[in-house]
């Protein structure tokens, strides 16, 4: 699963600190790593350039198992602006090729060639009940 966190985990811009999330995004997420017991997370927010430790400390804190997020993207830039996010996943795919299964989680659509992967979040709602259903669609495709 390719995670944005602000949009998806974070839905109040004043509360970036770590530790302070959006509980109801939070229970979806567990929910969905229930569901889903195979699936790992690889963060594919701005947040990667905090460093995965404490993207793995700031989920632990909010009840997510640390060892689910096993990667970040990089910080390939696409010559197409419209498709920076998308680009990046595509080279973590490149570097990846075992993984033949995964969804996107985002509220951006900057994903063109992977478009059919993106589950897009509400900015102001994060991810709901519904969105963690799409992901597991998405994911059984």
């Amino acid at each position: 699963l390719f995670l944005d966190i602000d949009g998806v985990l974070n839905i109040n811009s004043k509360l970036q600190e770590v530790g302070k999330l959006y509980k109801p995004a939070m229970v979806n997420l567990e929910y969905l790593l229930k569901k889903e017991p195979e699936l790992k997370i690889v963060i594919s927010s701005s947040w990667r350039h905090k460093g995965i430790d404490q993207v793995r400390n700031m989920l632990k804190e909010n009840g997510i198992n640390p060892n689910k997020i096993i990667d970040v993207t990089g910080n390939e830039q696409s010559n197409d602006e419209r498709d920076h996010r998308g680009y990046q996943v595509e080279c973590w795919l490149k570097r990846h090729p075992e993984v033949k299964k995964f969804a996107i989680l985002d509220d951006h659509t900057d994903f063109v060639p992977l478009k059919h992967k993106l589950v897009k979040t509400n900015t102001y709602e994060g991810l709901t009940e519904n969105k963690v259903e799409k992901v597991i669609d998405v994911l059984n495709e």
